[in-house]
């Protein structure tokens, strides 16, 4: 299990069961976060004005690398084959990408408002932005308004088909077909969690959230309906799923736990 700690500036491991030592890949980072991986590293931001993308193996024993450099207030990422896209969480932020490896970076979407989610597939990349969930061919044009009727979606995930987000304004779960259409409404919380989604996960069946003001990890049916808690948190924030278990950080003791799905 990985994790990026913005508050000790580390991005560190332990084993999934627990129990064994907490490995440090890298220390010393400026408030890291939105950290990913694929089959050799680990990729993660370092969240600042002049702030940077950058990757380390997955085993350790090499410094940290840069992937793109001078970037302002980059956040989240999504990898596909070897490519690396991430958003720039500002007012006027872009949807980037750049070889996994590093090189220059091709913004294939600019000026966006607040990008925050993003996921990816074979042909297209898909964000969040204030009020809207958009999406665009990898390579850049055939921009597409999955959904022009949001308050504020943050998290972001899909599977095969469909988009999946929590909207933190409407305090919702939502979901729509990839290639845009009806909007459903998953699940919605009560007024009283404002703002308290900041991450979602899929499985076969259920979408899985966050409920950092009742702290809780819940999950939803992908047809909708009522929510199950999956395990009770101290603000929780991250989430990653295995075929058994639901992982989550719980910011408010500084725990990693897990939960059976």
């Amino acid at each position: 299990m990985y994790w990026a700690s913005k508050t000790s500036g580390k991005v560190s491991y332990v084993s999934k069961s627990g129990g064994g030592a907490t490995v440090t890949l890298a220390s010393g980072q400026d408030t890291p976060r939105g950290l990913i991986i694929d089959d050799t590293y680990v990729y993660f931001a370092n969240y600042s004005n002049v702030g940077s993308v950058q990757r380390v193996p997955k085993s350790g024993g090499a410094a940290p690398t840069v992937v793109a450099a001078n970037q302002y207030y980059p956040y989240r990422m999504a990898v596909n084959g070897t490519t690396l896209f991430f958003t720039n969480d500002s007012t006027g932020g872009n949807v980037s990408s750049v070889a996994k490896g590093g090189g220059p970076v091709t913004v294939v979407a600019a000026s966006q408002s607040s990008p925050r989610g993003i996921a990816v597939d074979a042909t297209n990349v898909y964000w969040s932005t204030y009020q809207q969930v958009e999406s665009m061919l990898t390579g850049g044009g055939g921009l597409v308004k999955v959904s022009m009727a949001e308050e504020f979606p943050f998290a972001l995930t899909s599977d095969a088909a469909n988009l999946y987000w929590y909207d933190e304004y409407m305090d919702a779960v939502r979901s729509a077909p990839k290639t845009g259409g009806s909007v459903s409404t998953l699940t919605t919380m009560p007024t009283s969690h404002d703002h308290g989604g900041r991450a979602i996960a899929v499985d076969a069946s259920f979408v899985y959230f966050n409920d950092r003001v009742g702290n809780t990890v819940q999950k939803v049916s992908k047809n909708g309906g009522v929510p199950v808690v999956v395990a009770t948190a101290n603000g929780p924030t991250g989430i990653a799923l295995d075929q058994s278990y639901v992982y989550f950080t719980n910011q408010g003791d500084g725990t990693i736990r897990r939960a059976p799905k």
